[in-house]
């Protein structure tokens, strides 16, 4: 618990990013329905080299938690490299990668090789699965797909039994066109493949198939349960005290749905940022769909990597009390977790009503 320690100053002064989501790539190996970066799949980026990587990440400090997404990716060749690059300067004791796991070869290199460099973080890959079989073909596009990650995460099942510090978890994503077979999904990963973590999530942004966003959050909310329970019998490997924050977190994304409005502060563009591909910086992923001009806060080419630079910009400035004025809110459950758990106030509530 000491190592979360340098982090408690930011239950006050929210001035500067704890954690990221970093998309390193828009190319992408599938097509899913459901994805929420549709409209930059496959489109021609300058992506940031592993040197660029290295002067954003030096200049960011120490940071709780790294996601590392796309795209897909591990389509990345120099992904080892990349990753190493973002421990090394950022010193994160979480690094967090979602994949489609259809690259097995590439995918359980590069995880080899991460896991030997970044020894002091503890790497959490999630292999998505939102359809079994031949449904999860189709939902992605991609025939032999579910063979393929099945292969992919049987391989890195091999790997826990050499690396501690690595985690194997399965992203599982309410959509519309698997929601009548989420539960059916969820207890294969959870008796079948017994993963480490199950993320599961409702579909967001704006989708490929717009269809795809008509969820039954009655079916959510059953699913939810069905999760905390297994959570605190044990059936999942995080500390007690996360499994509780990540089950606070789908009651405000359940009733955030349902009532479509402002629950609590969001502290996106202060204390979480996205960084795009190219460099863009934005406060997050909701806002970068919805006007990618008006909410960029800057490029870090532009800045010379300097993340400071953009915080102390009069974009920033603006773009943060936005936020804050108009009471911006969504279900997005990254956003969520960090608002939560980065809320003195309430952590202190819920901490009164457990008396």
């Amino acid at each position: 618990m000491l190592k979360y320690l340098p982090f408690a100053k930011h239950f006050f002064v929210k001035r500067f990013p704890v954690e990221l989501t970093f998309l390193v790539t828009s190319r992408c190996n599938a097509r899913c329905g459901h994805c929420f970066y549709h409209r930059d799949i496959n489109a021609k980026k300058d992506e940031l080299s592993v040197e660029e990587i290295a002067k954003v990440f030096s200049g960011l400090g120490r940071l709780l938690r790294v996601s590392i997404g796309g795209g897909e990716p591990f389509i990345r060749e120099d992904m080892p490299e990349l990753t190493r690059a973002i421990c090394k300067h950022s010193k994160t004791p979480h690094i967090t990668i979602p994949t489609n796991g259809i690259l097995t070869d590439r995918i359980v290199d590069s995880v080899k090789r991460i896991l030997n460099s970044c020894t002091d973080t503890t790497l959490n890959v999630g292999i998505s699965l939102d359809g079994l079989g031949q449904r999860r073909d189709k939902i992605m596009g991609v025939e032999g797909s579910f063979d393929k990650s099945m292969e992919t995460y049987r391989a890195l099942k091999e790997l826990k039994k050499k690396y501690r510090k690595f985690l194997l978890g399965v992203v599982l994503t309410q959509t519309y066109s698997n929601q009548g077979e989420i539960e059916k999904i969820y207890e294969f990963a959870r008796d079948e493949l017994k993963p480490d973590n199950i993320a599961f999530s409702l579909v967001r942004g704006s989708s490929r198939d717009e269809e795809e966003m008509n969820i039954d959050i009655t079916i959510y909310k059953k699913m939810v349960e069905k999760i905390k329970k297994d959570s605190f019998q044990g059936r999942f490997q995080f500390w007690k005290v996360f499994a509780w924050q990540r089950n606070v977190v789908y009651n405000y994304v359940a009733e955030t749905h349902e009532k479509n409005r402002y629950l609590l502060p969001c502290y996106s563009g202060r204390i979480r940022i996205i960084i795009t591909p190219e460099g863009d910086v934005y406060p997050c992923e909701i806002l970068m769909l919805k006007d990618r001009d008006r909410f960029r806060l800057g490029n870090l080419r532009d800045f010379d990597y300097k993340i400071r630079e953009i915080f102390n910009s009069d974009r920033h400035y603006e773009i943060s009390k936005f936020i804050k004025e108009s009471k911006c809110f969504c279900r997005h459950e990254c956003d969520l977790t960090t608002n939560f758990f980065f809320n003195p106030y309430l952590l202190l509530r819920r901490s009164l009503l457990k008396k």
